[in-house]
């Protein structure tokens, strides 16, 4: 999207970029625009309130790495709980790294625990590592604070769900590759 590309183009950092490109090596180092993650926040409110968004929202996959900052961050900012997972299940298959995957953190969620946890159970299972690790980081306090760890949600428990985790884990064959380029950053 074109006026989206200028606003990044017009923030542009390139002291920044070099620096980032560094803290992201699974990215192709030229698609890194070099914008500061406050700026790429305060555009992705802005966005989120124009008729630009959702045409922006339907075009994957982005070009830029700071695309995908602002579709992270706008999919955070979306109000309620049904939009907000239909809009995160269209884009975690195109999260690239981990930088994008950690700073994706729907405030909706704190809201919907109980909720968000058959989601959790369906993208820990997933192929895709950003995916899975995206559950994993949803997993993590505060966002699963509150949870019981016995109660039944989904047709799965907590227990259930950490279990798949570790299997996942530990299932070195098929999953060591995967597993170091997801998570050791």
């Amino acid at each position: 999207m074109d006026k989206i590309i200028q606003m990044l183009m017009e923030e542009q950092d390139m002291e920044y970029a070099q620096f980032h490109r560094r803290l992201v090596p699974t990215i192709e180092p030229e698609s890194i625009i070099g914008v500061r993650t406050p700026i790429l926040r305060k555009m992705a409110k802005q966005i989120s309130k124009d008729s630009i968004c959702q045409e922006f929202l339907n075009e994957l996959p982005h070009k830029y790495y700071e695309e995908n900052q602002l579709h992270g961050f706008i999919i955070s900012e979306i109000k309620t709980f049904e939009n907000c997972i239909e809009e995160l299940e269209i884009f975690l298959p195109y999260i690239n790294n981990w930088a994008t995957c950690d700073q994706t953190s729907p405030k909706i969620f704190k809201k919907n625990k109980d909720r968000l946890l058959p989601y959790i159970n369906k993208w820990i299972s997933s192929d895709e590592c950003y995916t899975v690790r995206f559950a994993i980081g949803m997993l993590k306090v505060p966002m699963a604070e509150g949870l019981e760890i016995t109660r039944k949600t989904g047709g799965e428990n907590i227990d259930d769900v950490i279990m798949r985790y570790i299997k996942f884990k530990t299932n070195k064959k098929k999953y060591r590759k995967i597993w170091r380029s997801c998570c050791n950053n």
